[in-house]
């Protein structure tokens, strides 16, 4: 070991004491103020630089999940650097301007950064992971016009990746809601194949759409190779993906990979054992929620979760036992089966079925109630519709996630590693985004168009062109194409040109409304 390196062990252990693991970094920053030893302003730097990464990562825009917790964070780093750290000329010169919010500064710094660092024999450029880890994961939304102006510099030193990647962000942080959002990402990805971050933003955009069979596939596609988000972030949002349409196996692997990753994540012990509970493993799953209590680490489910367990599994006693030994707060749908329950413990196997949940049906088990009929040669009166496209693609998703035969065919949703999602399925370097794209199990394709109502006289054309791409470009040798076109009160017209194609098969959708009696 030579003497820098030495410095470097020495100033870490000087570090590990300022800021030991189980303080606040408010108690941490009050013991550098005290410290009066050798290296204080690079232990000052080791701690700046834990603040700001504490205040960035896991986030690909600040508002939607910060706290007054983050706000702290970024205090106590501004009031680092004015009292310890010289910043001119550095990358740090930039993010503390932001973080501060004098914004006039920002790129003249950044800018001053890249020509100090920048190789004019041009055989060194940023990556895309140099992108997200030195400006992507600390601007995320910035301020109006940061993007474009980030771009602009990128250019002038000829980073096209940059520059295209700066432009892609810019786009992205004006669109107004998480479904332009996803069309713009969706467009770059069909422009740049290899790209990963915008595959992470991707993956996030869906899960908060719901849309999560659309997220498990961008995270399966990157899981390995994350720019903007660590591999534990990854892992964990893929298990919750996979949770929430009951691939219990591939949700448990991806728990499981989170906590190799980084075993001390938040949640995800606790998440891993109600995995093995939804597989009826009990025994697995209470080992887990006594681990979480012993560790003291997510308290605010495990308790409850581990109550649930022991209820589940028909070992009342121990949950009476654990109820009245600790001064966890238990739900009281949990207390009230607990009551009802024998004093004595009874096999697994004849406990009560709907135990679990806290007595709570399953929203994914709520069955859908539209009828969707074969267009007949008659015309129909006006109908009731849905309000728009997205309404009925989510009603016909989720009957083909849930296995329902639909259209008298038995489909799924495409779904192939290393490809797309079959729902919203961009195709032709982005020409077009397909409703849905679905296969039977004969692998033949389907490609469906919805429409909300009849006013859409394009509605064969469209599918039709979809068809013809499909056949010269995706389908199977010995596999065929199919179109079907969802719309209400369809014109003579269109259906004419329907019947003209045996390709292509035309329904109506139709809303009903039954009174129970």
């Amino acid at each position: 070991m030579n003497a820098e390196e030495r410095k470097q062990v020495e100033i870490e252990k000087i570090f590990d004491t300022i800021l030991p693991v189980g303080i606040s970094y408010e108690e941490g920053y009050s013991n550098l103020d005290k410290y009066q030893g050798k290296y204080k302003n690079e232990v000052a730097g080791m701690f700046a630089y834990e603040l700001q990464q504490s205040y960035c990562a896991g986030y690909y825009k600040y508002e939607k999940k910060q706290s007054s917790i983050h706000d702290i964070r970024k205090e106590l780093y501004i009031k680092i650097c004015d009292k310890y750290l010289t910043l001119d000329g550095c990358l740090e010169a930039p993010i503390y301007s932001f973080f501060k919010g004098d914004n006039k500064k920002v790129l003249k710094q950044l800018d001053e950064f890249l020509e100090k660092n920048h190789d004019k024999s041009g055989k060194t450029v940023p990556s895309e992971s140099d992108f997200c880890v030195l400006f992507l994961d600390y601007y995320k939304n910035a301020f109006d016009g940061f993007w474009k102006g980030f771009a602009e510099i990128a250019k002038k030193y000829n980073y096209k990746e940059c520059a295209e990647l700066a432009a892609l962000m810019d786009e992205f942080y004006s669109c107004e809601d998480n479904r332009s959002g996803i069309e713009v990402l969706l467009n770059y990805t069909q422009l740049h194949h290899e790209c990963i971050m915008p595959y992470e933003i991707l993956g996030f955009l869906y899960s908060e759409e719901k849309m999560w069979y659309n997220a498990i596939q961008c995270f399966e596609k990157i899981i390995d190779k994350g720019c903007l988000f660590y591999p534990h972030d990854l892992e964990f949002a893929l298990a919750w993906a996979y949770g929430k349409v009951k691939e219990y196996k591939n949700e448990e692997i991806a728990y499981r990979n989170c906590l190799d990753c980084k075993s001390d994540i938040g949640n995800a012990l606790n998440n891993l054992g109600y995995c093995l509970y939804r597989q009826k493993r009990y025994q697995e799953a209470i080992e887990i929620f006594l681990r979480c209590v012993k560790e003291e680490r997510d308290l605010a489910w495990a308790p409850n979760n581990l109550v649930r367990t022991y209820i589940r599994s028909g070992q009342y006693s121990t949950a009476r036992e654990f109820v009245e030994t600790h001064d966890y707060k238990i739900s009281k749908a949990l207390l009230e089966q607990l009551d009802k329950k024998p004093k004595k413990d009874v096999p697994v196997d004849i406990v009560t079925v709907g135990d679990d949940e806290d007595g709570m049906e399953d929203e994914d088990s709520i069955p859908v109630s539209v009828e969707v009929d074969e267009v007949k040669p008659k015309f129909f009166e006006n109908k009731n519709q849905f309000t728009s496209e997205k309404v009925l693609e989510d009603e016909l998703t989720a009957r083909l996630e849930n296995g329902q035969e639909l259209f008298g065919l038995n489909l799924h949703i495409y779904r192939k590693k290393g490809d797309y999602y079959g729902r919203q399925y961009p195709c032709a370097n982005g020409k077009w985004r397909l409703d849905i794209l679905c296969e039977d199990d004969d692998e033949n394709l389907y490609i469906i168009e919805l429409k909300k109502d009849s006013g859409y006289d394009d509605a064969f054309e469209q599918t039709r062109q979809y068809v013809d791409w499909f056949e010269k470009h995706k389908v199977k040798k010995g596999r065929n194409v199919y179109g079907i076109i969802v719309l209400n009160s369809p014109k003579k017209k269109v259906i004419e040109k329907v019947r003209s194609d045996n390709r292509i098969r035309l329904f109506e959708y139709q809303i009903a409304y039954r009174e129970i009696k």
